[in-house]
């Protein structure tokens, strides 16, 4: 059975309510939604999807991409050279909280 969410699209990006507790949507995002990734967009998203799970919804908000990127890379220019352009970053960003919601 599916759960009932509340989704929508936003300034920040994707954002939706759901019944399910944020780590359970985590771990369904991560076998549904990391698969078509390379290594290090699949650890960087995964990283993404713990400080939800962990913090909640806020750490989705497309504003935070910077700070996971300084946290995780040093600067986005490091992050660049190992994830791909910054438009690339951001769209997988809000490609895997689809994965989230459903």
């Amino acid at each position: 059975m599916r759960d009932k969410c509340v989704r929508g699209k936003g300034k920040s990006g994707i954002y939706g309510l759901c019944a399910t507790k944020p780590t359970q949507r985590a771990d369904a995002a991560r076998l549904a939604g990391l698969g078509g990734y390379e290594v290090e967009m699949r650890q960087f998203l995964d990283y993404v999807l713990q400080a939800y799970a962990d913090h909640g919804v806020e750490e989705l908000s497309l504003g935070k991409i910077r700070d996971f990127l300084r946290i995780r890379y040093g600067g986005t220019n490091d992050a660049k050279a190992v994830l791909g352009s910054v438009a690339d970053i951001r769209k997988a960003f809000v490609a895997i909280q689809g994965h989230l919601f459903r």
